[in-house]
């Protein structure tokens, strides 16, 4: 760090800097795009040097750690879930399903004649749509007691052909998508 606040780069440049063809490190390129810039990391120094922050190394009181039960399918009609065992575990605070808060989703949206609104279940209802997507959520005072009682989740499956779409010949199985008129498909990790 310099007395003005600036970093240098691993460019060799100070953050802010103009380079040689006249942009800042860190700014996007000439045509306003992020792909491809050299863009200045700001968090490499505290984290080389062992002062790192990260969430897993945070407390609060009566902070509470959330584990997910997930399917082991790539498609699958849930028939039933059975949260009992879970909520008995040592130190769950409480088990949810689809069901239990409402079958809440996100919607995905995009401002694009061409796009179209697809919900996103945060968990999953009657049936899972991919691999490893959560059909019910633990909540305990600790994450390895909470992991421990999301594995005493009991779901009922019936595994069903997972869907896959070719771009150049179009669907080659049934579609899982119910709604819309197209099968999108959104991975958020």
């Amino acid at each position: 760090m310099t007395a003005h606040g600036g970093a240098q780069g691993r460019d060799g440049r100070w953050a802010g800097a103009p380079g040689q063809d006249g942009r800042r490190a860190g700014a996007p390129g000439g045509d306003g795009r992020w792909v491809g810039a050299a863009i200045t990391r700001k968090e490499d120094g505290r984290l080389l040097q062992g002062r790192g922050r990260f969430v897993g190394d945070m407390t609060r009181t009566g902070m509470l750690h959330a584990a997910f039960a997930r399917s082991p399918f790539p498609a699958a009609a849930v028939t039933g879930v059975d949260t009992t065992a879970a909520r008995q575990a040592p130190g769950v605070a409480a088990v949810f399903t689809a069901a239990d808060l409402g079958d809440p989703y996100l919607l995905a949206t995009l401002d694009r004649d061409e796009f179209v609104p697809t919900p996103m279940p945060l968990l999953a209802g009657d049936q899972v749509r991919f691999a490893r997507e959560p059909v019910a959520v633990v909540l305990a005072g600790d994450a390895y007691l909470a992991e421990d009682a999301a594995e005493l989740v009991d779901v009922d499956w019936a595994p069903g052909r997972p869907s896959r779409a070719s771009p150049l010949r179009g669907p080659t199985m049934p579609l899982r998508c119910t709604r819309g008129p197209a099968a999108i498909a959104l991975w958020i990790c």
